[in-house]
């Protein structure tokens, strides 16, 4: 009788485990546009739009948004479609579900997409030499969807950009073809529905003064994401000092005041004068 018992015991684990949903793999393909108003980069005061290229190497991150189940995979490009505005990505998603979850992604499972761009930079954002270089290194690109929309879909920008256009002027100015040394300096402060801390926005770079004793560059900004953060700069400035030994001057111009800018996925032109310079001496190199 004990035997028989443990028979039936055994027979049910056995059941138990099979009703279980398994594990799959999902051959996936899905196609995304820089072209759709959501994504594009336009500029802020109307007069142009900017629009990532896709590069070699470009891979489409898959996650949801949940701990059970889990869906979750990393989508390559189409090599036909490098250097264009439009792409597919294919690959395979590993979809884990739980006791109690369908065997299959439901249409409505929560799911975050995410663009990796091959030529991406580090964390640590550096000051680019124009628009399209900071588009093409510095773009955050995702979007909270769901597994329904997945073969097709749009981003929201992550990222606004910055476009600057500074004339030296003044006695001590550094002269056309001098080489100078550039810092930006700010605060992110974000909306109190959303529990982040200010961010410092610190970045820096080097530029050459052009003929017309202009400085030119652009650089990434954290931006605002409709339904979830507002993001505004505060108090922020660019230095320009002369590169070099010996002595030397700096000089400063505000972008944004105390009372600061809301950041959107756009790009904002900063056209500015710095008149006023400071004499300083750089620290030797040891």
């Amino acid at each position: 009788m004990a035997a028989a018992l443990m028979l039936t015991a055994c027979s049910n684990d056995i059941e138990n485990v099979a009703e279980k949903p398994a594990k799959k793999i999902i051959p996936f393909t899905a196609t995304v546009s820089t072209e759709s108003v959501m994504t594009r980069i336009d500029a802020a005061e109307g007069s142009g739009t900017y629009r990532l290229t896709f590069t070699s190497g470009d891979k489409l991150y898959v996650s949801s948004l949940e701990e059970s189940p889990i869906l979750e995979g990393m989508l390559t490009i189409n090599p036909a479609d490098v250097g264009q505005t439009t792409a597919t990505f294919t690959g395979e998603l590993k979809y884990t579900p739980g006791e109690t979850d369908p065997a299959t992604p439901a249409a409505d499972l929560g799911i975050w997409v995410e663009l990796v761009l091959e030529d991406e930079a580090s964390s640590s954002s550096e000051i680019c030499d124009n628009v399209k270089e900071a588009i093409q290194k510095y773009s955050n690109l995702g979007n909270v969807i769901k597994y329904s929309e997945l073969s097709s879909f749009n981003f929201i920008p992550q990222k606004g950009f910055i476009d600057f256009d500074i004339t030296l002027s003044g006695g001590n100015a550094p002269t056309a073809g001098t080489s100078v040394d550039i810092t930006v300096d700010g605060t992110i402060v974000y909306n109190d529905e959303y529990p982040i801390a200010p961010e410092a926005l610190s970045l820096s770079g080097s530029s050459t003064v052009t003929s017309d004793g202009e400085v030119k560059f652009a650089i990434p900004v954290k931006a605002s994401v409709e339904g979830y953060w507002t993001a505004t700069l505060k108090d922020a400035k660019v230095t320009v000092k002369e590169g070099g030994t010996g002595t030397r001057y700096s000089g400063s111009c505000s972008f944004a005041d105390s009372g600061g800018f809301k950041v959107e996925g756009k790009v904002y032109r900063a056209v500015r004068t710095i008149d006023s310079w400071t004499e300083y001496t750089p620290h030797a190199e040891p």
